[in-house]
């Protein structure tokens, strides 16, 4: 692949990774709605249910995050030598913060907050 090949995929792969975040941004939106508006009128079994798609399907937006952002950095990687491995960590560790800063809310929009015996 010529030069200009691999700075096209790189940036494809890349723009794959920001739109995966995007849907990951909108996943969010979705269960803070529902965690605000109607938290406290579910029963357990409602919130476990859907505390586990969110998980599940959070934690496979971040992964497919973090493999088109490898793919993007492997492609850019073979251009030029200065890639920035680091970002990949930081850009997992801001995907699972913002999902247990979510999960956070739910429980304290139903009136429970889990930090409370820790502190």
């Amino acid at each position: 692949m010529s030069e200009l090949d691999l700075f096209e995929a790189s940036q494809l792969a890349l723009g794959n990774a920001l739109q995966s975040f995007a849907i990951l941004v909108t996943m969010m939106g979705a269960y803070l709605t529902v965690a605000y508006l109607v938290a406290k009128k579910l029963s357990t079994v409602q919130i476990t249910v859907i505390n586990g798609i969110f998980i599940v399907s959070s934690l496979g937006m971040t992964y497919t995050i973090f493999s088109f952002t490898s793919a993007g950095l492997d492609y850019y990687h073979k251009i030029a030598t200065d890639t920035e491995s680091w970002l990949l960590i930081l850009n997992v560790a801001i995907d699972l913060f913002m999902i247990a800063a979510c999960l956070q809310f739910m429980w304290v929009s139903r009136g429970k907050d889990p930090l409370q015996g820790i502190t």
